[in-house]
């Protein structure tokens, strides 16, 4: 297990939301700020931010809000796909790939995402 905080000031490229591969040329991004405990990124459409914090050693990602915009109909149906994930988020791992893999207790696909360290 990776602990959100040791992930903290990375910037990371989210290439799938729930098995499926994030549509093209959307960026969806996702940043940890270890000074206030806060994250932040874009969802392919708006931005995003909320706070996170570890709760026995598992990561807790509540608060979520993001700004108001109309979007294509496919951006704003992975927007609020990855939006409900993001506070469902209980478990945290970097596979040896080095893709970040964030999911839910259940570790269910439809309660997961994976990213890339954005360089």
């Amino acid at each position: 297990m990776v602990l959100l905080l040791d992930l903290a000031a990375s910037a990371w490229r989210v290439e799938s939301i729930n098995q499926l591969d994030v549509i093209d040329s959307s960026k969806v991004t996702l940043v940890f700020n270890e000074d206030d405990l806060r994250f932040f990124g874009a969802t392919g459409c708006k931005r995003y931010s909320g706070n996170f914090k570890l709760d026995q050693d598992s990561p807790l990602m509540t608060g979520v809000l993001s700004t108001r915009r109309a979007c294509v109909s496919a951006l704003m149906i992975q927007e609020q796909k990855f939006l409900a994930t993001l506070p469902v988020i209980q478990k945290d791992d970097i596979n040896a790939n080095g893709l970040l893999i964030l999911s839910g207790s259940d570790n269910k696909e439809q309660r997961r995402f994976i990213a890339t360290l954005n360089e």
